[in-house]
């Protein structure tokens, strides 16, 4: 299925949840409720969670690296309503079967108490974080619009959620801090810090442009195109953090052209592509 194929999907699935969600909300406002009606839409809510999930998912590695985050963040903001739709349906559930009397209920695990509110995992997880630099920005920002600004939720909430998205080398860098708000505040300002400052990213990409294995062949294609996307999108997010090109370009390009097959290599010297900045003409022929 191409993109625009998954992107009309998407569409089409969003405009259906949207429904769902209004005719809940209208029919919870209403005074005949019976659970089988409740049960009826909740499936059909989760399963369309689900569903809007799994073509997210798809389409996010086919998008432009720059399109990424606001992508995701319009995402996240249509899910988010969806959970707390899902909660109040849990919550009427749950009455129902008190007041029949019913000893115990099909239903995801909370703590419903009078003035309080229910704290549940989102239907859709979270990426995990594991410590990787690059990948800081795209689970925070997935992180902060889900749970940390979640109003629903308080710092101790906030803290064990952050705790079951990490996992490594970034969990060990919180792991001696212990469960209250105000050590909430400090790991993320520890995470934030620690995989969010720019030098750590500047060099964290110029590792992973170093790190690229050399293809052997011209004729992989596969190959090719992802080493195009993989320096394209860190010329990219280096710009993005204030480095142009031109400050490492004459450096790196060198670097770059042992990557390529020797039939390219051959190419890329004769149009003396070495002797610029890593610019946009070397960045099409690799295109190409």
């Amino acid at each position: 299925m191409t993109l625009d194929r998954k992107l009309k999907r998407r569409e089409g699935l969003r405009a259906f949840l949207k429904s769902t969600m209004e005719n809940i909300e209208k029919y919870l406002k209403g005074d005949d409720i019976s659970e089988a009606k409740l049960r009826s839409f909740k499936s059909m809510l989760d399963s369309t969670c689900a569903q809007l999930s799994d073509i997210n998912e798809e389409i996010l590695p086919l998008l432009d690296p720059e399109k990424i985050s606001d992508d995701v963040v319009q995402s996240m903001g249509l899910m988010l309503p969806a959970t707390e739709i899902d909660a109040c349906l849990d919550i009427k559930l749950l009455e129902i079967a008190k007041s029949n009397g019913s000893a115990s209920v099909s239903l995801p695990t909370a703590s419903v108490s009078s003035g309080a509110s229910v704290s549940r995992l989102p239907k859709i997880e979270l990426p995990t974080f594991k410590g990787d630099p690059l990948k800081w920005q795209g689970f925070w920002d997935q992180f902060k619009i889900s749970i940390h600004e979640n109003e629903r939720k308080n710092d101790i909430d906030r803290f064990n959620f952050l705790k079951k998205y990490l996992t490594g080398e970034a969990l060990d860098s919180i792991k001696g801090l212990t469960l209250n708000s105000d050590n909430y505040k400090e790991a993320i300002e520890i995470l934030c810090e620690r995989y969010g400052n720019e030098q750590v990213l500047i060099s964290s990409h110029m590792q992973s442009l170093l790190r690229i294995q050399k293809i052997r062949s011209k004729d992989n294609i596969k190959s090719l195109r992802t080493l195009y996307n993989h320096v394209e999108s860190c010329v990219r997010n280096l710009k993005a953090l204030k480095l142009e090109a031109k400050g490492y370009g004459s450096l790196l390009i060198p670097i770059l052209k042992e990557k390529l097959p020797d039939e390219l290599k051959k190419i890329v010297i004769s149009r003396k592509f070495w002797k610029f900045h890593l610019d946009t003409r070397f960045i099409a022929h690799l295109s190409q």
